[in-house]
C-alpha cells in the first residue's frame, strides 16, 4: 500500500507492523474479507477516516480469507471486527457495523494529545478551588508532553492565579512571545503587579458608596476584581466608567475590558456577552 500507515497484517508481521508500531502510535486492527460486503465498506470508511485524521493513527488489515489465525487468537466472532492495540495491548474493541459518529468519538479519543486531555480537566478542577491539583495535573503532563507551550502557559496562569507569583513569573519567561495565549498569563501578571500599589478591596468597596461616579475607583476595583477572579464584577466595573465617560484616561474604561477579556479562554461566554454590550455601547 501507498500509506506506510495502512498496512495488511498477517500472522509473520504482527509483532513488528503492530505490537512495535503501537508503542508510538495508537494502531486500529480491522478484521475484514471480500467476502463480507459490509466489511468491505466498514474499510472504506475507516480509509478515509484515516485520511481526514491526517494520518494520527495507523490501520492495519486483516484479511481472514487468506488467515483466520489472528482472528482466532483476539476472539473475532464475525466481520467487520475493530481491535485498537496501544502500547502492545488491546484496548478497545468494536464488533459489527458501526456508524460514524460512534467510529469519530473513539478516534478522537486515541488522537487527542495529552493537552487536549487536560483542557478538558482543567477548568472543573480550578473551578472547584483545588489549584495544588491543578498545578501537579500540569506539571505532570509537561513531562508527559515537554515540547507543549499550551500546557505551560496554563501552568503559568494557574501559579499566577494561585498567589505563587515568583513561579508563575519563572515559566512565562520561558514561553515563547508568538505562543497564543500567552496574553493570559502576561496580562493577568502586569495586574497582579499593578494591584500592588492600589487601595486595598474594602476600602474601594466603602468609597464606591459614597463616590459612585468615581472612575479611579471603578478602574481600581476591575483590577482587583480581575486578579480575584470575579470577572463578571470585574467587567461591570470597566462597562461603567465606558459609559460615565468613554474619554477618561484615553479609553481606560474599554481598554480595561480588553485586558479582562485576556484573561479568559478563547469561546469564554461572559467575554462574548460583554463584548457585545461594548459593542452595543459603541454602536
Amino acid at each position: 500500500m501507498n500509506n506506510h500507515q495502512i498496512f495488511e497484517v498477517e500472522l509473520e508481521s504482527f509483532q513488528t507492523e503492530v505490537v512495535d508500531k503501537s508503542k508510538d502510535t495508537s494502531v486500529l486492527l480491522l478484521f475484514w474479507a471480500d467476502q463480507a460486503p459490509s466489511s468491505v465498506e466498514f474499510r472504506s470508511r475507516l480509509e478515509q477516516l484515516h485520511a481526514e485524521y491526517h494520518g494520527k493513527f495507523a490501520l492495519g488489515l486483516v484479511d481472514v480469507a487468506k488467515d483466520q489465525t489472528l482472528a482466532q487468537q483476539l476472539q473475532v466472532r464475525g466481520l467487520p471486527s475493530l481491535r485498537v492495540v496501544q502500547k502492545g495491548q488491546v484496548t478497545e474493541q468494536l464488533d459489527g457495523d458501526v456508524e460514524d459518529a460512534e467510529l469519530r468519538t473513539l478516534i478522537d479519543k486515541l488522537t487527542q494529545s495529552i493537552s487536549g486531555l487536560v483542557q478538558e480537566q482543567l477548568e472543573s478542577i480550578l473551578e472547584s478551588g483545588n489549584y495544588e491539583a491543578a498545578i501537579e495535573m500540569l506539571k505532570q503532563a509537561i513531562e508527559q508532553e515537554p515540547q507543549s507551550q499550551t500546557l505551560r502557559t496554563d501552568l503559568a496562569d494557574v501559579l499566577l492565579i494561585a498567589n505563587d507569583v515568583e513561579a508563575g513569573k519563572s515559566v512565562l519567561e520561558d514561553i515563547p512571545l508568538d505562543t497564543p495565549e500567552r496574553n493570559r498569563p502576561e496580562t493577568r501578571l502586569s495586574m497582579i503587579e499593578e494591584a500592588q500599589g492600589l487601595r486595598s478591596l474594602s476600602e474601594l468597596q466603602e468609597l464606591q458608596i459614597t463616590k459612585e461616579s468615581d472612575l479611579s475607583v471603578k478602574y481600581e476595583l476591575s483590577i482587583l476584581y480581575a486578579i480575584r477572579g470575579d470577572y463578571e464584577l470585574a467587567l461591570n466595573n470597566a462597562l461603567e466608567m465606558l459609559k460615565i465617560d468613554r474619554s477618561y484616561q484615553d479609553d481606560l474604561g474599554r481598554l480595561t475590558m480588553l485586558r479582562i477579556f485576556d484573561l479568559r479562554k478563547k469561546g469564554d461566554q461572559l467575554v462574548s456577552q460583554f463584548r457585545r454590550k461594548m459593542f452595543n455601547h459603541l454602536h
